[in-house]
């Protein structure tokens, strides 16, 4: 038998497998987001400042200009995942760090944003389409507000993990975008009451008159960090 060859064998590439969870795992993702905000609430409610600022610019800007916000959507995500990984590990966040999905792979991250609003302008046209341009009664948007979120939800299951997939474990953006949507189906049950949760905390930030966005969207980015750990191992 021959000796060692001398050097370590290459790892073996990432290759987007998910498990399933049981469906009460969304109660500790939700935890686990609680944790990383009480961590370190002040930088949560800087981050969270600088994102509802941008939105709002988008927002104000001419037509179609919110299609800006969905491009840039994968680097903000990159940016709440890596905090949350510094503060998982007990390491220091550096600003630098927090801006790495626009330094660092962002063109593929672009690419990510890009087809992600692609898809939903195709989604939010067919829900118009589906009621005509001249039903303004209220029945009538919210059926197409239904029709539109259906018809958008393979790409926001194939968006939801794609960001990260390629931007912390190597893999080319499509297959990020189907390792995602593969992990989010295998896992529906959880991720219904996961956004069964995140209705009725939305909710109380509507009583709020908002001031409970500071809060919901680093408690959720956090849990959106934890799950993404439950859903693929190893990572």
């Amino acid at each position: 038998m021959q000796g060692s060859l001398g050097f370590p064998l290459a790892p073996k590439p990432f290759d987007g497998n998910s498990r399933k969870v049981e469906a009460g795992a969304a109660f500790n993702w939700l935890r686990q987001g609680w944790a990383l905000f009480v961590a370190r609430p002040l930088l949560w409610l800087a981050g969270t400042s600088a994102v509802l600022l941008f939105a709002i610019a988008c927002l104000l800007l001419p037509q179609p200009s919110w299609a800006l916000f969905f491009l840039l959507l994968p680097a903000l995500m990159v940016a709440t995942l890596l905090v949350c990984r510094d503060l998982a590990e007990d390491r220091k966040t550096a600003l630098a760090d927090c801006l790495a999905g626009f330094r660092i792979r962002a063109g593929g991250l672009a690419l990510i944003g890009l087809l992600l609003a692609l898809f939903l302008l195709a989604a939010w046209w067919c829900g118009r389409a589906l009621v005509g341009d001249a039903a303004i009664g209220l029945s009538a948007r919210l059926f197409s507000a239904l029709a539109t979120l259906l018809l958008a939800m393979p790409v926001l299951l194939a968006a939801a993990f794609a960001p990260v997939l390629y931007f912390l474990n190597d893999m080319p953006p499509l297959e990020a975008l189907k390792a995602s949507f593969n992990a989010c189906a295998h896992n529906w049950l959880a991720l219904m009451v996961f956004a069964l949760l995140f209705l009725l905390l939305a909710l109380v930030t509507a009583i709020s008159a908002g001031l409970g966005l500071f809060l919901l969207i680093p408690v959720m980015s956090g849990a959106h960090y934890a799950a993404y750990r439950d859903f693929f191992p190893g990572t």
